[in-house]
């Protein structure tokens, strides 16, 4: 039993960490969590520092849902802690969850590992080694991580997310005089004919389908599939659906992708496919993309299909 007066409390963003006096801890075992609770942000309580050579895995509540795998998208509630000296440097307790693929480059090795195999309505206490946290990276300075410190995450497993394969819902006749999309009902690949003309100076985004799902908003991560052509030419320099990885996540409003997605993929419904004919200046401007082939005059012309909001 440690006694009060040899327990020092760090409040750290919201988070008691309480460490105790006593050898440094090294394993799961040495670290107590206060709540089992989903939604619930936990107190940890271990003798510091926490270090660890090997990452590994403690489920403190058994989930009863989908079993997560090497490539699931999932959404999680988390709270990080620096085992070196118990302050937090992240968590989504008391803002909004995350939503990330197990699949992609967004987690750092330890958490992904330590994540796939958990079950939907879990709660697990996960230690990372140096080498599968911020260690190759030389740290986060900016989070007083450096490359030595272990760290520890309790995780909730909330749910599994599945995009919409294509844009589902109520079709829009087309507008005389726009360019016109077909999709192969079997292969999904998506061809886009251009009018005869000249293409039009100002920012067009028409909808071909209205779905019925939530609307984005400024800050969305969207889940699309798009195919892009350039006019004149109709030359198509860009599809995912012909890509291994598939569809692709962007974030709205972040300037992470051309202005005119920023623009005019906010306040949509999941499940629309929407027709963009972007001017130059709101697409690549006056530099164009030369890896694409995408001249500074150039328009561009995608279908974009919006499968999932969050």
């Amino acid at each position: 039993m440690v006694s009060i007066a040899a327990t020092v409390a760090l409040i750290a963003v919201g988070v008691v960490v309480y460490l105790r006096s006593g050898p440094a801890s090294t394993e799961l075992g040495d670290v107590t969590v206060s709540s089992l609770e989903p939604g619930t942000k936990p107190t940890l309580s271990f003798d510091s520092p926490f270090a660890t050579d090997k990452s590994d895995r403690k489920v403190l509540r058994e989930g009863s849902g989908e079993e997560l795998t090497a490539d699931t998208k999932v959404t999680v509630d988390y709270v990080g802690i620096n085992g070196k000296n118990g302050t937090e440097f992240d968590t989504s307790f008391g803002a909004k969850p995350i939503t990330v693929s197990l699949g992609g480059e967004q987690l750092i090795p330890g958490l992904k590992n330590g994540l796939v195999g958990l079950k939907v309505g879990a709660r697990a206490l996960l230690s990372i080694a140096p080498k599968d946290g911020y260690g190759p990276q030389g740290g986060i300075p900016t989070e007083g991580i450096t490359e030595d410190d272990s760290l520890l995450f309790v995780v909730d497993v909330r749910e599994i997310r599945r995009a919409l394969p294509e844009a589902t819902g109520t079709p829009v006749a087309p507008v005389a005089g726009q360019p016109t999309v077909q999709v192969d009902p079997a292969s999904r690949k998506t061809s886009i004919t251009l009018p005869a003309g000249d293409p039009p100076t100002e920012l067009v985004a028409q909808p071909l389908i209205v779905g019925s799902g939530p609307l984005t908003a400024t800050g969305s991560t969207i889940t699309v599939h798009y195919t892009g052509v350039k006019w004149p030419g109709g030359e198509q320099f860009d599809s995912s659906w012909t890509s291994p990885s598939g569809p692709t996540d962007v974030v709205l409003g972040a300037s992470r992708v051309i202005p005119a997605w920023d623009e005019a993929l906010v306040g949509r419904t999941v499940g629309s496919r929407i027709l963009l004919v972007v001017p130059p200046e709101k697409g690549y401007g006056a530099e164009g993309n030369s890896q694409a082939g995408i001249a500074p005059t150039d328009t561009l012309v995608f279908a974009v299909d919006i499968l999932d909001a969050y």
